[in-house]
């Protein structure tokens, strides 16, 4: 997971170990505010704190971590119309970047701004990414789980839009008083749970995969009968297994979330409950299994 760190980087000195573009050799470089440049560093082998500006000569001490993510938060807030509800937010991304044209590290720091919108009548979820001009805003529908992954850095801005407190009072506020949202909640579960509200009823480990993501996305018949289901596990169980799972079974498939794949394997395999529950116990104590 990327490590977010508040701040401009850009404002302190730092110094950060790179390789050349052209012959690959490594190169140590450094940046500092007051002459506001980044260049290779001054080294002196014999000094405690060997790195040095080599235009002022200001020794150089902390270290750029170029892993973490570094941003200034600009704006949060959550928008209540008559038929949607709105989380917006702009922050400043803070970026090293070199320049092949100039051959220089370049300091970027640049303005995103995003919208997560769910329509209140129709169930839907969508992120908007705002451009400079409205024309070249971007929009995603998000209400299946799929992301979109070609945009520039959405892992990361998604990672940040997660960790911000407003994002998850805009996921309480919408979710119903019974969902015990989990640590780790993306925006894609969000937007999941908000179209289909049946789907917390089951372990979150079973709906967050991928697969069980995949298979939701093409099972276009089966999704509609969710609307129509009781808000009982137990029928949201069989209704899922295309079968009636004994109560023992269904306690046993909860607490093992895991095993929900192979629970769909033995139904089609195992017409008794009690012949699935003994694989299923003997299955679980593989502990191989316990790795998705």
């Amino acid at each position: 997971m990327t490590e977010i760190v508040y701040e401009n980087p850009f404002k302190k000195d730092f110094r950060i170990h790179s390789h050349d573009i052209d012959d690959n050799e490594p190169v140590d470089l450094v940046h500092c505010t007051k002459c506001n440049h980044i260049v290779p560093a001054s080294i002196n082998e014999e000094a405690t704190h060997k790195f040095s500006c080599p235009l002022c000569q200001k020794r150089i001490i902390r270290r750029f971590r170029d892993c973490k993510m570094h941003v200034t938060k600009v704006y949060g807030k959550i928008f209540h119309y008559d038929e949607k509800v709105v989380y917006s937010c702009g922050f400043y991304h803070h970026i090293l970047k070199y320049c092949h044209k100039a051959k220089i590290m370049k300091k970027l720091s640049i303005l995103y701004q995003y919208n997560i919108s769910h329509n209140t009548k129709t169930g839907y979820t969508y992120l908007l990414k705002k451009g400079k001009n409205p024309k070249y805003n971007k929009f995603a529908n998000l209400s299946l789980g799929c992301l979109p992954l070609q945009w520039s850095l959405i892992r990361e801005h998604l990672a940040y839009m997660e960790e911000d407190p407003l994002f998850k009072e805009f996921a309480k506020q919408l979710l119903p008083e019974w969902f015990d949202i989990p640590e780790s909640f993306c925006v894609n579960d969000l937007a999941v749970y908000l179209r289909y509200p049946h789907l917390g009823l089951l372990p979150y480990e079973v709906t967050s995969s991928l697969s069980f993501r995949e298979e939701l996305r093409k099972a276009t018949k089966k999704r509609k009968e969710l609307s129509n289901l009781p808000f009982k596990k137990k029928a949201l169980i069989n209704w899922l297994f295309v079968t009636s799972i004994p109560k023992r079974e269904q306690k046993y498939i909860c607490e093992h979330p895991h095993l929900f794949l192979l629970e769909g394997l033995l139904t089609k395999l195992f017409r008794n409950g009690d012949i699935r529950y003994e694989v299923l116990v003997k299955l679980n104590e593989i502990k191989r299994l316990e790795d998705p």
